[in-house]
């Protein structure tokens, strides 16, 4: 297998922890040679967005719709690609989830621009946290509905272990074969370096319990980097960084004990455990509306991964919020300029997400008892 080439990929320790940066930026005329190779005549390449791991671009040509060209740092190099595209491909043929068509790709970085890259159509619609003033409330709960559909479709349609998929074929009926893990957690930082199984697991406490190795690696490498030290004649940030490593391993140690509870060693278990696709990052960026908040897109598929079920039975990212019964009252806030304040807006938001949340277990309730039976 040849050496992953993670060039172009910098992680900068910030204030927050970690952070993947570019350490080289895709050229222009990289960009531009790339779509031009891909038969993409008198295209027009325009900047569109920035996320954690990507750079997005519009590509429009005349007589054409528009399409996207996604850029990504080599995070884990090829697998997320493949897997990606896989999953997207899955969902398009076996979901009502509005998914973007790809339309060619590369997992490998030695094509033209550098980087890994998937060329995919444009969605319409625009971003669900950008018009969630102006849609009405009706809209949002007929909006909750459809995404509670989705959410029961993906359940109808389990696999087996915890994993990605590869492949978006089913041969014979059967779903498609579970493979490599490709999860954020895995791969953050030195995270992709541990000598550790990156699946497919068989089974809820084979997951988690690598999950938890991530982290005793990690705490272990920094206790070594500090043996022998007196604690007295350290740097402050490096006695805060040996404490949380000793406060990491216990909470470690005692979350394995849990897991042996729930999922003891042993265990009967005919084959591989079931698990379903969960997109864990569904939020109000992530979700594409049109003009009477009708859905139109999910976005953000990279590292969606195939979980036990029981990981699956969460309330979607964009529906979380502090809890909120009573309406906020609009004469009883400050008005700025005419308007309410945003303490006012902060508030209805939380009151709407409230309700929106009790819609959802509802209609998940209605449509998936398995989810209710353990959400509830």
């Amino acid at each position: 297998m040849a050496k992953a080439d993670f060039q172009g990929l910098k992680w900068n320790q910030t204030l927050w922890g970690l952070e993947p940066t570019w350490s080289t930026s895709p050229h222009p005329a990289a960009i531009a040679e790339l779509i031009k190779s891909l038969g993409i005549t008198n295209a027009s390449i325009s900047f569109l967005a920035q996320g954690a791991f990507n750079k997005v671009y519009t590509i429009t040509s005349p007589g054409a719709k528009d399409l996207i060209l996604r850029l990504t740092l080599p995070v884990d190099p090829g697998v997320k690609t493949l897997s990606e595209v896989a999953t997207m491909e899955w969902m398009r043929f076996n979901t009502s989830i509005p998914v973007a068509r790809v339309l060619r790709y590369a997992e490998s970085r030695a094509k033209i621009v550098g980087f890994e890259w998937i060329l995919m159509t444009a969605l319409p619609g625009k971003h669900l946290a950008d018009v969630w003033r102006t849609i009405s409330y009706a809209a949002k709960e007929a909006l909750v509905k459809r995404i509670a559909g989705v959410w029961a479709e993906l359940f109808r349609r389990p696999l087996r272990g915890a994993g990605n998929i590869y492949s978006s074929s089913e041969e014979g009926g059967r779903p498609p074969e579970v493979g490599r893990i490709v999860s954020m957690q895995f791969f953050w930082g030195d995270h992709i370096h541990q000598d550790v199984s990156r699946g497919p697991f068989s089974s809820s406490r084979e997951w988690l319990l690598t999950r938890l190795g991530l982290y005793e690696y990690e705490c272990q490498a920094s206790l070594a980097k500090y043996e022998g030290m007196e604690r007295g004649g350290m740097e402050s940030d490096d006695e805060d960084e040996l404490e949380d490593a000793e406060r990491t391993l216990d909470i470690v140690a005692r979350l394995k004990v849990v897991v042996d509870k729930i999922f003891p060693a042993g265990q009967n278990q005919q084959g591989d455990e079931a698990s379903l696709f969960f997109h864990d990052d569904l939020s109000n960026r992530n979700i594409l509306v049109d003009d009477d908040g009708a859905l139109t897109g999910v976005l953000d598929w990279e590292g969606v991964s195939a979980v036990p079920r029981w990981k699956a039975c969460f309330i979607p990212s964009f529906l979380k919020g502090k809890p909120r019964d009573v309406k906020p009252e609009k004469s009883t806030y400050q008005v700025v300029d005419g308007e309410p304040c945003d303490l006012y807006w902060e508030h209805v938001l939380e009151y709407e997400l409230t309700n929106l949340r009790r819609v959802f277990l509802d209609e998940m309730g209605r449509l998936e008892h398995f989810y209710f039976r353990l959400l509830t």
